[in-house]
């Protein structure tokens, strides 16, 4: 890696701020930052967008949802093990929820524990979360997920399960960068600052209100595992491996995962800041 670009920076630019880049990878990068002008720019904003996801609001767990979850539970031979398990995950568990379907959260919670109850998988946060998971990723009637993602080199993600048919749903956020010639690998428009400093003051509040929907609605547009990922990560304070044991994936697609859902957020942001 003797050449670096701006792309190649925005690539590593979430591994970048988390600092888990190799040594030598990161020593490329900080000489590329200490003569670019666009990408300590790019970086700033993602790490705004970072602070901005873990500030949010917490949820709340009901009342209602305890009481909901608590009468599926009676008379069943693991009754108190599954109560012990809510009281301890429920809150956990919410989170995540909240960030991948707000408007359904509580019964996803709720379709949890009722299947880990039914199925005797076991209560344990990482089999609790996997059963969220594949719930959650079953989607209401109707509702959908932006599944077009592009990737740290700007193709088509190979994963991607299907496309927007009638292509009135956007792709993701995420830098547009020069092709080919003299300013390959370069952004195609270079990235604002943001004026972070003032962004969540407390005179701001009304903004800020308004800045956590943008990103509420940007984490909605992700699919379900980059949301997880994202709020295991970021809202939650995982690690990336504790979030890769819950999740059941590689190390690298948790890497991947928080590429493509923070540069959404920051994507989102930056369209509502610059507006």
């Amino acid at each position: 890696m003797s050449l670096v670009s701006c792309e190649d920076v925005v690539s590593a630019a979430s591994d970048f701020i988390d600092d888990v880049l190799d040594p030598v990878e990161r020593s490329y990068l900080d000489a590329h930052l200490a003569g670019c002008g666009n990408c300590p720019t790019h970086l700033g904003q993602l790490r705004t967008t970072v602070d901005l996801i873990s500030s949010r609001p917490g949820v709340t767990v009901p009342e209602e949802l305890r009481q909901a979850v608590e009468e599926s539970f009676a008379g069943h031979a693991d009754a108190d093990a599954a109560s012990a398990a809510y009281s301890e995950h429920a809150q956990h568990l919410q989170s995540i929820a909240s960030a991948i379907a707000p408007n359904r959260a509580e019964d996803i919670v709720e379709a949890t524990f009722t299947r880990a109850l039914e199925e005797g998988s076991g209560f344990d946060l990482d089999s609790l979360t996997q059963i969220l998971l594949d719930i959650a990723n079953t989607p209401e009637p109707g509702a959908g997920r932006v599944e077009s993602v592009y990737d740290h080199r700007g193709s088509v993600d190979a994963r991607v399960r299907s496309l927007d048919a009638d292509g009135d749903a956007a792709e993701l956020y995420y830098p547009a960068f020069y092709s080919e010639g003299i300013d390959a690998g370069g952004f195609l428009e270079s990235p604002n600052a943001w004026g972070d400093s003032h962004l969540l003051s407390p005179e701001a509040d009304v903004e800020t209100d308004e800045l956590y929907g943008v990103v509420e609605g940007a984490l909605q547009d992700l699919t379900t595992f980059d949301a997880a990922v994202v709020a295991l990560v970021d809202i939650e304070g995982a690690s990336r491996e504790v979030a890769a044991e819950q999740l059941d994936r590689s190390a690298e697609d948790i890497s991947a995962a928080l590429r493509r859902g923070r540069n959404h957020v920051r994507g989102a942001l930056d369209v509502y800041i610059n507006a």
